[in-house]
């Protein structure tokens, strides 16, 4: 399924930047180059600098991806993505060789037909491999040596880059979450160093939306150490700088900074945090409907009218990708 942007007029803002051809969901950086993703699962390449379009848009699987990373890799980048039809109960996870051009794959009604004949026949279009995943992924990381996932109720699965296992373990559960619907399930991957880990190497930490964190060896899968947080709502998403300091972003109004040798500070905001980065010793964060910035200074916010789906620091400097597809500065 190929989607053209032929006939259509792709706006320009006042700085002269391109909307995406479809709603956004996710933005990767790989080279001069940005992959985004639509919130239907649609893929396209834009420009590094100039943001425009290459190529056509264009859906190796007829799902939504749910998960995604890219990885340079020198010259063998890669894109390793999870893509489900919940109606058809119907998931794969698959790696893109990021050189070639990608593959459209078939349409929804031909995976309907598919899943009812030979379920998991179907596969990622353009894939170097691709696999039917037997429940719903709820987290995906890499150390740029091998890639880590989550799977509901399943546990957690490290890979090497041409999908053979290299381990598993259980999922954790921590017992002073268990008065918190779901506090134990696991809600995103992030591979950053242990806590007091002071040699840098990296560690791949499980959270759980109660605010659960567990950290595992990558190389092994032996559980390093765990521990919990109250953050007061549903944990969301995580991000890392790299002196260790986490943003934790809970649904629907809070965040909170986290390192671990303290007690995490929650801030109130106006609804979810899609991305941050950390840039000038603080978080640039894409709210909603809100532009933030938490450093040690404190907490600033400045409306804007649409929803932030992604940050990017350009040569222009921070910009900022909206729901409706559009680019402008970032406010701080």
């Amino acid at each position: 399924m190929t989607g053209s942007t032929k006939g259509v007029a792709r706006k320009k803002r006042m700085q002269g930047w391109p909307d995406t051809p479809f709603p956004p969901k996710r933005v990767h950086k790989v080279g001069n180059r940005l992959l985004c993703e639509s919130v239907d699962g649609v893929l396209c390449w834009l420009d590094g600098d100039s943001l425009e379009i290459i190529g056509e848009p264009t859906s190796p699987f007829p799902g939504r991806i749910t998960h995604s990373i890219a990885e340079e890799d020198g010259e063998s980048p890669r894109y390793i993505g999870m893509w489900i039809d919940r109606e058809l109960r119907a998931a794969r996870m698959a790696a893109l060789n990021l050189q070639e051009q990608i593959t459209a794959g078939g349409k929804r009604d031909e995976l309907r037909t598919s899943e009812h004949k030979d379920p998991g026949a179907m596969q990622v279009a353009g894939a170097l491999w691709s696999h039917p995943l037997e429940a719903e992924p709820l987290g995906l990381a890499s150390n740029g040596e091998r890639v880590a996932f989550c799977m509901h109720r399943r546990g957690i699965y490290c890979i090497e880059f041409t999908s053979e296992e290299h381990w598993r373990v259980p999922l954790v559960n921590w017992p002073e979450l268990d008065p918190v619907p779901d506090g134990s399930q696991i809600v995103c991957l992030v591979s950053a160093p242990g806590p007091g880990d002071s040699d840098g190497v990296e560690r791949l930490w499980a959270w759980s939306a109660g605010g659960g964190w567990s950290v595992f060896d990558w190389e092994s899968g032996e559980l390093l150490c765990m521990g919990s947080l109250d953050l007061r709502e549903r944990l969301e998403s995580a991000w890392v700088s790299p002196d260790g300091e986490w943003l934790l972003a809970s649904a629907p109004e809070r965040m909170a900074r986290w390192t671990p040798e303290g007690e995490p500070e929650s801030v109130h905001v106006t609804g979810p945090v899609s991305d941050a980065l950390w840039i000038d010793d603080g978080w640039a964060c894409a709210g909603w409907r809100e532009d933030l910035r938490w450093d040690r200074r404190g907490l600033k916010r400045r409306e804007r009218p649409d929803i932030g789906i992604a940050l990017l620091n350009c040569k222009e400097g921070l910009i900022l990708l909206d729901n409706m597809g559009g680019w402008s500065t970032f406010q701080f």
